[in-house]
């Protein structure tokens, strides 16, 4: 609010700003996200691991690359290019979707339809995966 008053103030909408000088009471609501430290990343992973290789690798790849998890679930092999090391984000699964039409949509925003370049690492990620799912399937 003060910042729009102060532009209104700057556009010379009102003659002062009536913001400045105001307390805000009450409780400073606690913030819901925590967020872990970068160095309890491997510890992290490793356990993933524990639950199963698709949840390290799920949670790896979000790491990596800073996708959404909607976005890394609804990533499709077509997404991938593997010679030019980049991958479209076009779509997310919605987790709480009420039927299988509305499993798939559009992603959060308009910018987050985007063209992301992945690591080496991931890459290689990605083909090991790739030649994993292809093991199994053999099966």
């Amino acid at each position: 609010m003060r910042n729009a008053m102060e532009k209104a103030l700057h556009l010379n909408i009102v003659d002062r700003n009536p913001t400045i000088g105001a307390v805000i009471k009450g409780k400073e609501k606690e913030r819901k996200t925590k967020f872990i430290d970068s160095s309890e990343i491997p510890v992290f992973l490793k356990t993933a691991y524990l639950y199963g290789y698709t949840y390290w690798l799920f949670f790896s790849f979000m790491i990596d690359t800073g996708m959404r998890k909607g976005e890394v679930a609804a990533l499709q092999w077509s997404d991938i290019n593997f010679k030019e090391k980049t991958l479209k984000i076009t779509k997310t699964l919605d987790f709480q979707a009420d039927s299988d039409e509305e499993l798939f949509g559009d992603p959060k925003t308009f910018r987050s339809k985007r063209t992301i370049t992945l690591t080496k690492n991931t890459i290689n990620q990605l083909k090991e995966h790739l030649k994993w799912k292809i093991q199994i399937s053999k099966i």
